[in-house]
């Protein structure tokens, strides 16, 4: 089975997943904006797991149905966003030699290789132009 990612055009938006490596089930997942949070916020209880998680089970249930077995784990994935959920990888205004990105920290990770080669292309010459700028 391959990573896969379904547009569910409902409640779940889009959902992804990967093959089941460990032996331990496929994990699927919701890629959609969820609360804000801080370090002092409430994690969700089992009901409102449940309730968050059952989109993605429907999904499941509709186009990989031996993977929709009953969910055996869940946890947050919690990341940093930008406001309009883009990357940021560009030059320091005051300073063109220097350069940075903000990955969007788990999110970015999924994209690693391409951002890195954005940052090595920004650093090696200052003609590149940045297809993620700060402003």
């Amino acid at each position: 089975m391959p990573v896969f990612l379904f547009d569910s055009g409902g409640d779940a938006g889009l959902v992804y997943g990967f093959p089941d490596f460990a032996g331990l089930g496929v994990k699927a997942a919701s890629h959609r904006p969820g609360e804000n949070w801080t370090i002092d916020s409430r994690r969700p209880d089992a009901s409102e797991r449940e309730r968050l998680l059952a989109p993605v089970e429907l999904v499941l249930k509709r186009f990989i149905p031996r993977a929709a077995n009953g969910i055996t784990a869940s946890s947050t994935c919690i990341y940093t966003n930008t406001p309009d959920h883009e990357f940021i990888v560009d030059r320091r205004p005051m300073n063109p030699r220097i350069v940075f990105a903000s990955a969007c920290s788990g999110h970015g990770f999924k994209f690693a290789p391409a951002i890195g080669e954005m940052l090595a292309e920004l650093a090696c010459d200052l003609g590149a132009r940045t297809h993620f700028p700060l402003s």
